[in-house]
C-alpha cells in the first residue's frame, strides 16, 4: 500500500505543478501591454472599439480591469497628471462608437461598463452620461430591458440617498417647500430651515433624460415619481429641461398626471406650482432657446382627444381653485378651459353638464369669474340673480300689497254709497 502512495505521488506532483503553471500562463495572457505614452493608451481604446470584434472587446474589458492602463489614461504626454480630460474624452469617444455598432456583443459590453466595480471607475462617474446615452442607442430594439434597466438604475439613487433622509428627516414635514430661486428649504412660516441643496443632480439629470426619450408609461410613472419626491424638487433639469420634453406630450394622459402631481404637491414653492399651471396651459417658451416653432414642437389642445380634454378640465378646474395664481396665469387657464369645452361641445357633451363643478366656495367662485368673461349669463341661475338690483325682491310684494288695500277700500266705499242711496 506504502509502495503504491509513493508511486503515485510524482504524478501528483506533476499535476499540482501543471495546473500552477496553467494559472501562470492565464495571468500573463491578461496581462495588457502598456502603450508608451498616454496618447498612445487613448487611441488603442478607440481602435479597439472601432473593431468591434469578440476578441476587440475582450481586451477592452481587460484594459479597463487594469488600474495602470486606467491611470495612463489620464496622464499627461509628459508623464505627470494633466491628461485627465484627454482621457476622459477618449473613453466617451470609445463608448459612442460601442454604441453606434447596434449588435447584442456590443450593447453587452456596455451593461458590463455599467455594472463594472472597477478600481478607477469612470463609467460611475465622469463617463456615466455618455455610457447611458450610448445604451439608449439601441432604446428602438431594447424599449423594455431600458425602461428597466433606468428604473433601476433610480432607485439606486434613491437607495444612496436614506442618510440624507435620516439626518434631515424635514424633508418630508408638512408645510416645508424647497425654493428653486434660493435653493433654501422653508418652513410654513417662511423661516429658512436649511441652507442648500442636498442632492447632486448630475446622475439623475441624466436618468431622466433617458427616461424621456423612452417615452413609455412605464418610463413617465417613474419621472413622476421623481419629481415629486425632495430630490426631484432640487433638480433644475426638473423644472427646465423635463418641461421641454413634457410639453411636447403634455396632452398625453401619463404627462397629464405628472402635471397634476406637480400642481398638488405642496412641498413645491407657490411660486413653483404657478409656473407649473402656467407651463402645462401656455405655449411661451421664452426660457427653451434651442425650440424654434412651439406651435409645431409642443402638443396643442387640437391634437387631444376626448379622454384626454376631460383629464384637461379636471386639471384646469383644480387650478382655479389655487388662491395663489398670478392673475395672468388665472387668465390663462380661463381662456383654455374654454377652448376645452368647446372642443367636448363638438363632440356631443352639454355646456351646462361640462360647467358642473364641486360646490366649493372656491370652485364656485372660479366658475362664476370664468362664466362672466367666456360664457352666457344664463347658464347658471345663481349668476343671473348676482346681475340683478338687490332691492327689487323685496319691491314686488310691497307694490301688491298696496294695490289690494286700495281696491278694498274702492268697493268699500262704492257698496257703501249704493246702500245710502237704497
Amino acid at each position: 500500500m506504502n509502495d503504491f502512495k509513493a508511486s503515485k505521488l510524482p504524478l501528483v506532483v506533476c499535476i499540482v505543478l501543471l495546473g500552477l503553471c496553467g494559472l501562470l500562463a492565464n495571468a500573463v495572457a491578461e496581462e495588457v501591454e502598456l502603450p508608451q505614452t498616454p496618447e498612445d493608451a487613448r487611441e488603442v481604446i478607440r481602435s479597439l472599439a472601432k473593431e468591434g470584434t469578440k476578441d476587440s472587446y475582450e481586451e477592452l474589458k481587460l484594459i479597463f480591469r487594469d488600474s495602470k492602463y486606467t491611470n495612463l489614461l489620464f496622464e499627461g504626454n509628459d508623464g505627470f497628471a494633466g491628461g485627465y480630460y484627454e482621457g476622459v474624452r477618449a473613453i466617451r469617444e470609445m463608448l459612442g462608437i460601442i454604441g453606434k455598432h447596434q449588435n447584442e456583443a456590443s450593447y453587452q459590453l456596455l451593461l458590463i461598463f455599467l455594472n463594472s466595480d472597477y478600481e478607477n471607475n469612470e463609467f460611475t462617474s465622469s463617463s456615466y452620461s455618455a455610457l447611458i446615452n450610448s445604451l439608449l442607442m439601441y432604446r428602438e430594439t431594447k424599449e423594455a430591458d431600458l425602461t428597466k434597466l433606468l428604473n433601476e438604475e433610480l432607485r439606486r439613487v434613491f437607495a444612496s440617498r436614506k442618510d440624507y433622509e435620516v439626518d434631515h428627516k424635514f424633508l418630508f414635514e408638512d408645510g416645508v417647500t424647497f425654493d428653486q430661486t434660493t435653493s433654501n428649504y422653508f418652513n410654513k412660516d417662511g423661516r429658512i430651515i436649511h441652507k442648500g441643496r442636498l442632492f447632486d443632480e448630475a446622475v439623475s439629470g441624466t436618468i431622466m433624460q433617458g427616461l424621456y426619450l423612452l417615452d413609455n408609461v412605464e418610463a413617465y410613472g417613474a419621472i413622476k415619481g421623481f419629481l415629486t419626491s425632495w430630490m426631484g424638487r432640487e433638480t433644475v433639469s426638473a423644472l427646465e429641461f423635463s418641461q421641454l420634453h413634457l410639453k411636447k406630450r403634455r396632452y398625453d394622459l401619463p404627462v397629464i398626471d405628472i402635471y397634476e402631481a406637480m400642481m398638488r404637491d405642496t412641498h413645491y414653492s407657490i411660486t413653483t406650482r404657478s409656473d407649473f399651471v402656467k407651463h402645462f396651459f401656455d405655449n411661451s417658451v421664452s426660457h427653451f432657446v434651442d425650440v424654434d416653432d412651439p406651435e409645431n414642437t409642443f402638443a396643442q389642445i387640437d391634437s387631444a382627444n376626448e379622454e384626454a380634454l376631460l383629464r384637461m378640465l379636471d386639471v384646469a378646474d383644480y387650478a382655479l381653485s389655487l388662491d395663489f395664481l398670478p392673475t395672468e396665469t388665472g387668465d390663462l387657464v380661463f381662456k383654455k378651459r374654454a377652448e376645452i369645452i368647446d372642443r367636448l361641445v363638438a363632440m356631443g357633451y352639454s355646456r351646462e353638464e361640462l360647467n358642473k363643478v364641486d360646490d366649493t366656495e372656491a370652485a364656485s367662485d372660479q366658475v362664476n369669474r370664468e362664466a362672466n368673461r367666456s360664457e352666457p349669463v344664463t347658464e347658471k341661475p345663481a349668476e343671473v340673480k348676482t346681475t340683478e338690483p338687490v332691492g327689487e325682491p323685496a319691491q314686488q310684494p310691497s307694490q301688491w300689497w298696496l294695490w289690494l288695500i286700495g281696491a278694498v277700500v274702492v268697493v268699500g266705499g262704492i257698496a257703501l254709497a249704493v246702500r245710502r242711496k237704497n
